[in-house]
């Protein structure tokens, strides 16, 4: 593209593999930590064997390998991978996220309302450590406690909570049109 003899050309090249030098550790880094708490739940290398080790860091290294050894048109699969992404972000995971609310507001109306008001701490169990995060078990605020349990006492009753089940699941269904709607647009 450019003569290998002009200078502005050999810096910018010089910069490109310097940012591929660079940004290449530490992606590996952030995907290997993410596969051992996702699949080990393990926080620190030393908790995983070696073997597991190398073939964390061999996967994450092979794979895209082999892709661009025996895939020429690499931009199809970040075209794919691009709208599949971008398809459960916009659509898929803002009504998931909407209806586990709802859910939650059926099943355990008080733990809804302190997460919604954000009045709720993080409890640390028998066996808690300082390298690992805290235990999802959560205590909600005496203020919350006696503001909503005047509010609550509907919705302790059976019949009560199987209606709002029902219009759970309708809600649950109608809500499903909407990534109905962005496949539809995906595909067309």
């Amino acid at each position: 593209m450019f003569h290998y003899k002009d200078v502005p050309a050999f810096i910018l090249r010089f910069a490109i593999l310097m940012m591929i030098f660079s940004s290449y550790p530490l992606l590996n880094s952030f995907l290997r930590n993410l596969a051992l708490i996702l699949f080990f739940r393990k926080m620190k290398p030393e908790d995983v064997p070696k073997v597991t080790w190398f073939f964390i860091n061999f996967t994450i290294s092979f794979v895209p390998l082999l892709f661009a050894l025996f895939y020429p048109s690499i931009g199809t699969i970040l075209s794919y991978s691009g709208a599949i992404c971008g398809f459960s972000i916009i659509y898929v995971l803002p009504v998931i996220t909407y209806m586990k609310h709802k859910r939650t507001q059926i099943t355990n109306p008080l733990l809804a309302e302190a997460i919604l008001m954000n009045e709720f701490t993080k409890a640390a169990t028998p066996d808690y450590r300082e390298d690992m995060p805290l235990s999802p078990k959560i205590t909600i605020s005496d203020r919350t406690m006696k503001r909503k349990s005047k509010d609550l006492k509907g919705m302790r009753n059976k019949a009560n909570q199987d209606a709002a089940m029902k219009k759970y699941w309708m809600l649950y269904a109608l809500h499903m049109s909407i990534p109905a709607y962005g496949l539809f647009v995906l595909s067309f």
